[in-house]
């Protein structure tokens, strides 16, 4: 007899057998020794008695087995909160987008990143200034000092490493989530979303669940659209989307298209339905920056479109910087993105395709630090639910806003 719960009873012997024996019995994972009842008993007298207690044993561990299973993943589970709630504020529900950008403060320049004021520290460092190490190096993977080298050596991020051996998750902060990854790991995800796109015979890119998203974009009907710029526009652009929801023709006041995608080449030569194909875009003329947003230098744009973009690069925060930048006091921010308070989102693992394709986490406490510097016309942050309800680690944030000065 052998019960689904792993406890294995030998056969029973001969008929008229005076003898029962527990072979490698195991009780909620854990092996026993095998042991000998020798006994004497009459099998008339105790077939009733024996079978109760067969019984009781299948039920003992039937319920142990789930103790020890609900300890084994509750328990890392509980170590992983536990961990970081040492290292790393709670995680906050509300944007809180009016209130005023901190002042400048000194960052290490080893270990941290200065970002629109604030000192964002790299994997394994903590502190107002960056400059004390953590002593749980990364605490949504505790066993990641034996695996990630960028926490074992003095420089913690370092975008030009190729090292073959380190993961996403090697370079969580406490601060930022997932926000500057190695070159190479980018430049796989760039590769595999040529891939996707080369195979898809789509015009466009997720148009309807970004039109909700935005309220169908109903606040940008006043707005001059002006010099334009489009951060990561992917083969379609979002552009397009956004003049399809809000216009039954040309935006007011369209002046120049300005897009920058890093693979904006390859889409034009290899997607079918490239909506700058031929080098124009609502009967403008493009300019096509085949660049990164980390080496974006423009500044004095009217109207600034990201959508979707922070998990395709390499470099978030220079990326938001320059985002930042590009756009000129009073322009028009049109922004979305994804944020995860852990890597997993919604998920206990992440799957590897979706890791190779959008290996960036960023915190939401990031994400409300950068809307800080834009005064919101029109926000929508939606967090994200299982299959079951529980709301998750992540969500979306839809937000239209302009430039303080």
């Amino acid at each position: 007899l052998k019960s689904a719960v792993g406890v294995r009873l030998a056969p029973p012997g001969p008929t008229g057998s005076t003898h029962k024996r527990w072979q490698n019995t195991t009780v909620g994972g854990r092996k026993l020794p095998g042991e000998t009842m020798s006994r004497p008993v009459s099998c008339a007298s105790s077939s009733a008695l024996l079978q109760l207690f067969a019984l009781l044993v299948c039920a003992f561990a039937f319920f142990s087995d789930f103790f020890w299973l609900g300890w084994g993943l509750g328990g890392r589970r509980q170590r992983r909160a536990q961990a970081l709630s040492e290292v790393s504020p709670p995680a906050t529900s509300v944007v809180t987008v009016n209130a005023e950008p901190a002042a400048v403060v000194e960052c290490s320049a080893t270990h941290g990143t200065e970002f629109l004021g604030q000192c964002l520290c790299h994997p394994g460092f903590i502190g107002a200034a960056c400059d004390t190490r953590s002593r749980i190096p990364n605490p949504v993977w505790l066993d990641a000092k034996d695996h990630c080298p960028n926490l074992a050596r003095d420089v913690t991020y370092n975008k030009s490493d190729d090292d073959g051996h380190l993961y996403f998750a090697c370079y969580y902060t406490t601060s930022a989530g997932i926000v500057q990854i190695p070159n190479r790991i980018w430049r796989e995800a760039l590769r595999q979303e040529m891939k996707v796109w080369a195979k898809s015979r789509a015009s466009d890119d997720r148009a309807s669940e970004h039109e909700r998203g935005f309220a169908h974009f109903a606040v940008l009907k006043t707005h001059a659209f002006g010099r334009v710029l489009e951060i990561g526009c992917g083969p379609y652009t979002q552009l397009k989307t956004a003049v399809a929801s809000a216009f039954s023709g040309s935006p007011p006041g369209l002046q120049d298209i300005v897009l920058l995608e890093p693979n904006g080449k390859n889409y034009m030569r290899q997607v079918a339905h490239c909506s700058y194909r031929n080098g124009t875009l609502l009967g403008k003329p493009v300019t096509l920056l085949a660049i990164g947003a980390e080496d974006l230098d423009i500044e004095g744009m009217d109207t600034v479109i990201s959508i979707n973009v922070i998990d395709h690069v390499q470099d978030a925060l220079a990326m938001l910087r320059n985002t930042h930048r590009a756009l000129k006091t009073g322009g028009v921010l049109i922004w979305h993105d994804r944020w995860f308070d852990t890597p997993f989102g919604c998920r206990d693992q992440v799957q590897n395709f979706e890791v190779t394709l959008h290996p960036m986490r960023p915190r939401f406490a990031l994400i409300e630090h950068f809307l800080t510097h834009f005064e919101p016309l029109y926000m929508n942050v939606r967090p994200e639910h299982t299959p079951k309800g529980r709301q998750c680690d992540g969500g979306n944030v839809y937000f239209i806003g302009k430039k303080k000065g």
